[in-house]
């Protein structure tokens, strides 16, 4: 009786580390919040704004970019990754509050 009782101890600890594999795997693959300036040279956080090059540059599949009011030029060609959200209207001193006004630059 012992042995079988062992083996149930093995197969649940095995079971609770696939369920914690699978749970980390979930919470990893949730999606960052990037934010952007027409001026920004920061990492991309509220305080810190990149560009738009730059957040186009380390933004992955899921991760969302939060553009502030303005107008961005860029020289370069874009290359925009798939699955990311780009969305703009945002502003800067109300703790990046989303605008609807039309023409908010």
């Amino acid at each position: 009786m012992s042995f079988f009782l062992r083996i149930v101890d093995i197969i649940k600890k095995q079971i609770a580390l696939l369920f914690f594999l699978l749970f980390s795997t979930i919470v990893n693959s949730q999606c960052n919040t990037i934010y952007v300036t027409p001026t920004g040279s920061g990492i991309g956080s509220k305080l810190s704004p990149t560009n738009l090059s730059n957040a186009l540059i380390i933004a992955s599949p899921g991760d969302h970019l939060k553009l502030s009011t303005g107008l961005f030029f860029t020289n370069t060609i874009l290359s925009i990754p798939n699955n990311i959200i780009i969305e703009g209207g945002y502003l800067i001193g109300s703790n990046w509050t989303k605008t609807s006004l039309a023409y908010s630059y």
